[in-house]
């Protein structure tokens, strides 16, 4: 029994060193992907997906994209439909900072474990808003990379903006 013991101990440090190291090589890569990521700003979240043309005094000559949209102020919105939107797309969208950790370990070890309920994503509506206002949808940018950077500018949008002008962009 005395070889038992401290071989065991030094497995566990060997793994809590390993654990220890993957976390910050982890956060290192977060980072510097972070850091390139575009910058998100107000007309971008409050985007209208149009192109729009100006004469030479500043008067709209023309509109053109796929889609024309006038947003409704944040007073305007059913209370209802801001509940329900919430309540299928982020429950804790009230207690998050742009980033829900439970969500993202959740949606991780579900679609690890393969559920047969198919894959879930851990994307905040915060994290939801940015990809669709910045980023493409497109399947083969699903990278790590973009992920990161979605969350890096989700918790910067959730500093800037407050919650019900984020569901309002929404």
């Amino acid at each position: 029994n005395g070889g038992k013991g401290p071989l065991l101990k030094r497995i566990l440090i060997w793994v809590a060193g390993a654990i220890l190291l993957l976390f910050v090589a982890g956060t290192a890569l977060f980072f510097y992907y972070a850091s390139s990521a575009p910058k998100v700003s107000y007309n971008e979240l409050a985007s209208q997906n149009t192109t729009t043309i100006y004469d030479a005094n500043d008067k709209v000559i023309s509109r053109l994209g796929a889609q024309k949209r006038d947003y409704a102020k944040s007073d305007q919105i059913p209370d209802n439909l801001k509940h329900a939107v919430v309540a299928i797309e982020d429950r804790r969208f009230y207690k998050h900072h742009g980033v829900d950790i439970h969500r993202i370990i959740g949606a991780a070890t579900n679609n690890l474990i393969g559920r047969p309920d198919g894959m879930q994503g851990g994307s905040t509506l915060t994290q939801q808003l940015v990809k669709l206002s910045v980023f493409s949808t497109a399947a083969s940018d699903r990278t790590f990379k973009r992920k990161a950077q979605e969350a890096w500018l989700a918790i910067n949008v959730e500093r800037h903006f407050r919650k019900n002008q984020i569901l309002t962009f929404y």
